[in-house]
């Protein structure tokens, strides 16, 4: 069963989300979603509970979603492979990039 859960919203009714990308289980990005780039509040998600559970998924490349709960609480709300994932326009590339090329031997 599902449950309802309310999320932050900004001045401009969107949800306060964030996006990881991971490489190996390690976090190698935190942003704003690019859906709505000036939402992301400090401090940055807290990762410490989410990390474990990426390990455990085995994937070397992913992203993940998270939504700001009312009560302050980072929920994730998507999971996916990367290939698709969007970064807001302020976002410095070279913070995914590096760690791909280092993996790369390049």
């Amino acid at each position: 069963m599902r449950r309802f859960e309310s999320f932050r919203r900004g001045p401009d009714g969107h949800t306060t989300e964030a996006r990881v990308w991971w490489l190996d289980g390690v976090p190698v990005q935190v942003g704003a979603h690019p859906d709505n780039p000036a939402h992301l509040p400090p401090p940055e998600p807290d990762l410490d509970r989410v990390a474990p559970l990426v390990r455990a998924l085995h994937c070397r490349w992913i992203t993940t979603d998270l939504a700001l709960r009312d009560d302050g609480v980072w929920r994730v709300v998507e999971v996916g492979d990367a290939q698709v994932s969007g970064a807001p326009e302020h976002a410095d590339p070279m913070a995914v990039l590096r760690p791909l090329a280092d993996f790369a031997g390049h």
